[in-house]
């Protein structure tokens, strides 16, 4: 079924409040009415994961997990539902996204340095890429591809381990679990297992190859944008 752009983007506003807030119900109706559940916020770039993963929405992270969500999509600051999940202290919440494959090694937030490096080795030629990076992560897990233009920042490993006693959005470090997750990261088979976090990956794969299959021509598309960027600087963005 074919809709108008508004009438998805307000499909798309339902399942990301619906998972902010905690609505199970309503995130299961949003996806079954077609819904897209790697669509982002227009303004945060939240998906809806990223809402369910910043309240510890244990449920509703397995419910959009199991429907294809991208734990590695980024926000428009280059966080990913397990660095908002980490900063919050939601163990539970952690365990559900490695147990989907969320990358510990990630960094996230623009900080100045690496605007002016964006900015001074990219310039205009890189602007096509940089667009298309966003569509790639929505849509791939673990591309190293993908990983070229990260931002220099936080893994969620530091947003466990930092105390952040400011604002709305304050939370106290917690040395335990940025231990726990850095011991995932040291040894994956310490990831949690499916049937612990309730997970049904077979669901999941399902969603991932429907949804991988849509992006071939996006993946030859970004590698031969990048490649042509990189050969005119003489060398990769770093």
């Amino acid at each position: 079924m074919t809709r108008a752009p508004y009438q998805q983007q307000l499909l798309t506003d339902q399942l990301i409040q619906a998972a902010y807030e905690g609505k199970l119900t309503a995130v299961k109706q949003a996806i079954t009415n077609g819904a897209h559940v790697n669509a982002h916020d227009s303004r945060s770039g939240f998906t809806a994961l990223h809402g369910a993963a910043s309240h510890g929405r244990k449920e509703i992270l397995v419910t959009l997990l199991e429907a294809g969500a991208n734990p590695n999509a980024p926000d428009n600051s280059s966080y990913t539902p397990m660095h908002w999940a980490a900063w919050k202290k939601h163990e539970e919440a952690c365990k559900i996204l490695l147990t989907a494959g969320a990358d510990l090694t990630l960094k996230g937030g623009l900080t100045k340095e690496h605007l002016e490096h964006v900015e001074a080795r990219a310039a205009e030629r890189l602007k096509p890429v940089l667009r298309l990076r966003r569509k790639l992560i929505d849509a791939m897990m673990g591309s190293e591809a993908m990983k070229v233009l990260d931002s220099t920042g936080d893994t969620p490993i530091d947003r466990a381990r930092k105390d952040y006693g400011h604002g709305d959005h304050g939370a106290k470090g917690n040395e335990a679990l940025a231990y726990y997750l850095q011991s995932v990261a040291d040894n994956p088979s310490l990831r949690p297992t499916p049937d612990e976090v309730g997970l049904d990956m077979g669901k999941r794969t399902t969603a991932i190859a429907a949804l991988e299959a849509t992006i071939k021509p996006a993946i030859g598309q970004f590698t031969t944008a990048y490649i042509a960027a990189t050969s005119k600087s003489g060398q990769a963005i770093s």
